[in-house]
């Protein structure tokens, strides 16, 4: 996803840079969706203003918008003729040539993926634990950096880290509360999350 300088008024760019066969997805990977078009009407599309980008969207109704089009494909307009007469066969008449065509791609995703050595999670338990490693490493290099970049400041201070769990919705928030001592004088720094 690429944002122009014109965000939030004209929507990011998007595109998916492995190969995919869905009918609202150009052979490029660009994706077709009616949110991430220009704002206004559009006479030639039949597409209405309402349907279209507006400064009120953001990444999380794009997302939820490409979610609902990976299940739901708009055969009508599509960006790949080819794809969506597939899939129209497919939904129709049971022919498996659409679906033959998304498992190869899945396949030269996975093969990609080895090569790379990313681990694709295969159920929820997975992901969720993937995520919550991500954001876990994702913290503690982020309050190590903070660390070291006051004890660059001052070599005769001394920071300490102290992890306090708040009592929050997310299990893996934590409300890190950095201090930093000068001989017996101890300064409360920052609140990082």
């Amino acid at each position: 996803m690429k944002f122009s300088t014109e965000y939030p008024y004209q929507p990011p760019l998007m595109k998916f840079l492995t190969s995919m066969w869905h009918p609202n997805i150009y052979i490029d990977g660009n994706i077709c969706i009616s949110i991430l078009h220009a704002p206004g009407d559009d006479e030639r599309s039949g597409e209405k203003a309402c349907e279209r980008w507006s400064a009120a969207q953001n990444v999380r109704t794009i997302l939820l918008s490409i979610i609902s089009m990976l299940s739901e494909p708009n055969t009508f307009s599509p960006a790949n003729l080819d794809a969506s007469v597939e899939y129209r066969k497919w939904k129709e008449e049971g022919n498996p040539a659409y679906v033959d065509h998304v498992k190869q791609l899945v396949e030269l995703s996975q093969q990609t993926a080895e090569e790379e050595k990313v681990k694709i999670p295969t159920t929820i338990e997975e992901y969720t634990n993937q995520l919550n490693n991500i954001k876990q490493s994702s913290m503690t290099s982020s309050i190590d950096d903070f660390i070291e970049e006051i004890n660059d400041e001052d070599d005769d201070s001394q920071v300490n880290c102290e992890i306090y769990e708040e009592k929050t919705k997310s299990p893996t928030s934590n409300l890190i509360t950095v201090f930093k001592s000068t001989n017996s004088e101890t300064t409360k720094l920052n609140n990082h999350k």
